[in-house]
């Protein structure tokens, strides 16, 4: 699991955003 790039973050993170509001 070293080769995690920063793509599913942010992605997985506007999840987060749009469920926090």
């Amino acid at each position: 699991m070293s080769h995690l790039d920063p793509s599913p973050l942010p992605q997985n993170a506007w999840v987060i955003e749009y469920e926090k509001t």
